[in-house]
């Protein structure tokens, strides 16, 4: 009787405002979204050193950011599937802390192949929280309240984006790359001890017991579910926009005829702070009317900040930035927190299909970029993030104007 009783009880309820664990829930995927972005991005503002410092081109030293998303977006989906059987928590803790190690690896790295092996572990690792950090808020929050959530979360990684790309940049110019990726990876490790004192004991997870043809099968259905795979699309074009953009602009700030200082080109980051109200803005969007105005307004401002960095005015070139900032986080969110909330069964398999498709978008058409770089210059680059952003529009005329939200 005891054991037919307990679903009901307040303790197995979905967290909501007001449930004691909630405010500790909130600091723990703030903590999260915060250290996975740092550890992720940490090397961003520091292409142009590492450049320098290896004696290697551009486009290669863009992989040492690439490489760290492309290994993360192979390694999200199989991380999916087995939290989708083993739970989330102890996903979250232990890649966010195995990727806080490699990073500070990383530091030390005596080659540049040596700091693609150590960034690539970074990301196999790191695989472990994006995707199930999404499928964990689904479960274990309140309907009604998981935009607000998963708003909270990509506040954290606009936050943690800014700090550690910011903290990099100004100890890469004061000291060097090493000491940026290593406090940044200790910084991660302190996080991991935090969230395991806060994150709660999963109470809504339901173990999905599949072979490896039944895992496959779960893919399948949910790449031929035509709604998901707008959303998987929308996220490739999204991600590589955005990560190509603030790659590709620290080097065509630190050229002629602007000539800024690798830590002062690391203050454009701040603009991602942007983020944390924006991201709570779409959310409540999402949550009231779905994801079509946050997406398509969105990327409607992503296009026009990305015209506006062709003024050759550092000022112009700033708010045009803004512009794009904006856009981003307000598509970001609503494409971001939709497919877990619309996948009919196996979330975490659909979002680790989902992020798959969005580390991807960053690491290839980052490389892309930085090739256009080399070529075409800085117009160039323009031309190729363009074509992805009007890809998104076309995906999202496709798209049901009155969808519901959920």
């Amino acid at each position: 009787m005891s054991s037919q009783l307990a679903p009901s009880s307040p303790e197995d309820r979905p967290l909501q405002p007001g449930s004691p664990e909630m405010p500790g829930l909130r600091l723990a995927m703030f903590l999260c979204g915060f250290c996975s972005v740092s550890v992720l991005h940490g090397t961003q503002p520091l292409l142009p050193e590492l450049a320098t410092y290896f004696d290697v081109t551009s486009s290669t030293a863009s992989w040492a950011l690439s490489a760290t998303m492309l290994a993360l977006a192979l390694m999200l989906l199989p991380a999916g599937l087995l939290s989708d059987r083993f739970g989330r928590r102890g996903f979250l803790l232990g890649g966010l802390g195995l990727a806080s190690l490699a990073t500070v690896a990383a530091a030390l790295a005596p080659r540049f192949v040596d700091l693609l092996f150590w960034r690539t572990l970074t990301g196999l690792v790191l695989a472990g929280v994006p995707a199930i950090a999404l499928a964990y808020l689904t479960e274990e929050v309140a309907p009604g309240f998981v935009g607000r959530s998963i708003a909270l979360y990509a506040a954290g990684n606009a936050l943690g984006g800014v700090s550690g790309r910011l903290m990099a940049g100004a100890l890469g110019e004061w000291q060097s790359w090493r000491l940026s990726l290593a406090v940044i990876g200790g910084l991660g490790l302190l996080a991991t001890l935090a969230l395991c004192k806060l994150l709660p004991r999963e109470r809504q997870f339901r173990p999905v017991r599949h072979s490896l043809a039944a895992s496959l099968h779960t893919v399948l259905a949910h790449w031929r579910n035509p709604e998901l795979r707008r959303f998987f699309a929308i996220g490739f074009l999204l991600m590589g926009s955005y990560i190509s953009l603030y790659s590709i602009i620290v080097f065509y700030l630190m050229a002629p005829p602007f000539s800024l200082s690798l830590g002062t080109t690391s203050f454009l980051f701040l603009l991602l702070l942007l983020g944390i109200p924006v991201s709570m803005l779409s959310g409540h969007l999402v949550d009231g009317r779905g994801p079509w105005l946050p997406i398509g307004g969105g990327t409607a401002l992503m296009l026009l900040g990305l015209m506006g960095t062709l003024l050759p005015h550092l000022v112009w070139l700033s708010l045009a930035l803004v512009v794009f900032t904006l856009g981003y986080f307000f598509s970001y969110t609503a494409s971001n927190g939709s497919v877990t909330r619309r996948a009919p069964f196996a979330r975490g398999t659909a979002a680790g299909i989902y992020l798959s498709c969005f580390y991807s978008g960053g690491a290839l058409i980052n490389v892309a970029a930085g090739f256009a770089w080399e070529w075409w210059g800085w117009p160039g680059v323009t031309v190729l993030l363009g074509a992805c952003l009007l890809l998104i529009f076309w995906l999202w005329c496709r798209m049901p104007r009155k969808e519901q939200a959920l």
